[in-house]
């Protein structure tokens, strides 16, 4: 079942989940030693965003000026379930649903975001997609 349609729609929930995350003080505070930018390929939609994390602060870029240090392809159906905490991911790598290109264990420091992330997510996606949550 797809979640997204557009996307715009993906990148509306993209942008206003990371700028909440980059206000919140736990995320903050997890991610004060972390520099690092990971981009998101959203395939059945064809977008991409990079996420940047600075020492505590997150970025998001619709358009790459940087490289980063991973990239993590994946159609829309996938992030919605990433994003949410219901994903299986060592499932999803296996069935290559979800595929890290570059830094894989960089990758591993997206889980400095937790719990926040799914929390907010699902907050986001309910506010900016009623009909689908």
């Amino acid at each position: 079942m797809a979640v997204y349609t557009s996307a715009d729609q993906v990148q509306q929930v993209a942008a206003e989940l990371f700028a909440r995350l980059g206000r919140n003080e736990e995320v903050m505070k997890r991610t004060s030693k972390l520099e690092a930018s990971f981009r998101f390929e959203i395939t059945d939609l064809d977008t991409s965003f990079t996420l940047v994390i600075d020492k505590g602060a997150l970025q998001l870029q619709f358009q790459d000026p940087i490289a980063p240090k991973a990239t993590l392809k994946m159609d829309s159906g996938v992030f919605h379930e990433a994003m949410a905490g219901t994903l299986n991911l060592p499932m999803a790598l296996v069935s290559r649903a979800l595929v890290i290109e570059g830094d894989t264990r960089a990758v591993l420091n997206l889980t400095a975001l937790g719990k926040p992330l799914n929390a907010t997510y699902q907050a986001v996606f309910e506010e900016l997609m009623p009909k689908a949550g």
